[in-house]
């Protein structure tokens, strides 16, 4: 697990335009921070390793079986989902703190890491953007893929022969998103441009 020196787990509200103060409009993705408290610090001592146990959105004590119920006898409250993270100075955090967004400040650049909208089955010309075949009567090849190996030679398909197949669904992190603005009443911020996943999932946003 890599270092860091600020992280949070957020969801994604959307996307929207803000102004600049030179009056440009920037398009911007809307992150909500709910809930990040500590519920475990690890230590070289007891685990080998210095990291923070995250707990995010406060969840149903119904809806949490009792085994998962035992991590959380430290602190005030139950989780959806627990995060690990390991940051570079671990002695300015206390188990049933909470992390803020002031952690972050603007023109801060951030990286995001999120899951992708899973499109399920699709096609080269959605998968790889490849260019479609004429769409005349005539053509019977609109959108396959065309040719996938050599006629003589070797006369096979190579590996990592780019064909229809699963996407989306996958881990993937935009880094060097600049934060645009911060409302610390709503506990949002603003990052230039777009991130992974669908609205309203998870992502963790960390320097």
């Amino acid at each position: 697990m890599k270092k860091i020196n600020k992280g949070l787990l957020t969801k994604k509200i959307g996307m929207t335009k803000v102004f600049n103060e030179e009056g440009e409009a920037l398009s911007v993705t809307v992150l909500q921070l709910i809930e990040n408290k500590i519920i475990q610090k690890k230590t070289i001592d007891n685990d080998g390793y210095e990291s923070l146990r995250v707990g995010y959105h406060i969840e149903k004590e119904s809806k949490i079986s009792k085994p998962n119920k035992g991590q959380f006898k430290a602190i005030d409250g139950l989780f959806k989902k627990i995060k690990e993270f390991k940051f570079s100075d671990m002695t300015k955090f206390e188990v049933g703190a909470s992390l803020p967004v002031s952690m972050f400040e603007v023109n801060e650049e951030v990286n995001a890491t999120g899951v992708t909208k899973g499109r399920g089955f699709t096609g080269t010309v959605k998968r790889y953007n490849f260019t479609i075949s004429p769409m005349a009567h005539g053509s019977k090849n609109h959108r396959r893929c065309g040719s996938i190996g050599a006629g003589t030679g070797q006369g096979k398909v190579w590996k990592g022969q780019k064909m229809p197949g699963h996407y989306g669904n996958v881990n993937v992190t935009v880094k060097n998103l600049k934060i645009v603005k911060i409302d610390q009443d709503r506990s949002l911020v603003l990052v230039k441009g777009a991130v992974p996943g669908a609205n309203g999932s998870e992502i963790v946003l960390y320097n």
